[in-house]
């Protein structure tokens, strides 16, 4: 069933792509600057929290600055990929009862949109590391798996989400509770030696079972430090993923058939 419907997606590329460029569009078509916004939130975070951390607490982390870029920049591209696909289903209801095509197409390009973004946000990304002389070339071979790992993890999550809000409206605001404290118990504003030292061990091995963590320490270890990622983390949100990517998938499909009538 799987299989079938990725083939069946696939041979739906086009209009994907069509959507996702709608989106894009619509999105930058009244600013001036373009894409250039999408860089805006991650810096003025990385700016606040730079202070707050580095300045207040005296947090210290080598490049704090880019160890926050790295990681907010990752999470910017999760976070706006599920706030977009939440309501991916309810704003296409037209779309939906007029013709025929996978439903799954209407998160999956909301992925897609993000993906440019993120993918633009990683060139300044580089170009930073590279101002800092981070020795990067090595590890950047890793760069595909990490955001492979993620696009899984974004897509199963986005499929959970849009399906579940069409059908429970409630979920939209659980959302936005959800999404917080995620993003504070991601190592995105302190580093994994810091929870090491905070928590007993077998509270560290739930803290490890967060998908989004090898992640986002991946793309620390290469933008920060020029490291290859930690093959165990990372393996094991690959791992963790891709049971996310199943359980979405089979929610959307349970609900999908009932999109017509609730939208």
């Amino acid at each position: 069933m799987l299989i079938s419907k990725i083939k069946e997606i696939f041979q739906w590329r086009q209009l994907i792509f069509s959507l996702a460029s709608r989106d894009l569009k619509a999105k930058y078509r009244q600013a001036t600057g373009g894409f250039g916004w999408m860089l805006v939130r991650p810096f003025m975070q990385m700016l606040i929290f730079s202070f707050i951390f580095g300045v207040i607490f005296k947090v210290k982390i080598d490049k704090y600055p880019l160890f926050l870029l790295s990681g907010l920049f990752a999470w910017s591209f999760l976070h706006s990929s599920l706030d977009g696909a939440l309501n991916s289903i309810i704003n296409n209801a037209n779309l939906i009862k007029k013709a025929y095509f996978p439903r799954e197409i209407l998160p999956i390009s909301v992925i897609l949109g993000n993906l440019v973004n993120f993918l633009f946000s990683l060139i300044v990304l580089f170009s930073f590391s590279l101002f800092l002389k981070v020795p990067l070339f090595t590890a950047l071979i890793w760069l595909p798996l990490v955001i492979l790992t993620q696009i899984i993890l974004t897509t199963g999550m986005a499929f959970l989400v849009s399906s579940l809000n069409a059908c429970f409206r409630e979920v939209q605001f659980i959302m936005e509770t959800l999404i917080l404290v995620w993003f504070y118990t991601s190592p995105i504003v302190y580093s994994l030696d810091m929870v090491k030292m905070s928590i007993p061990e077998n509270l560290m091995r739930f803290y490890l079972l967060n998908p989004i963590t090898g992640i986002i320490l991946g793309y620390q270890n290469i933008f920060v430090y020029g490291l290859s990622p930690n093959l165990g983390l990372l393996l094991n949100s690959l791992f963790v993923s891709l049971i996310c990517f199943i359980l979405g998938f089979f929610t959307f499909r349970h609900y999908e058939g009932i999109f017509v009538d609730i939208i």
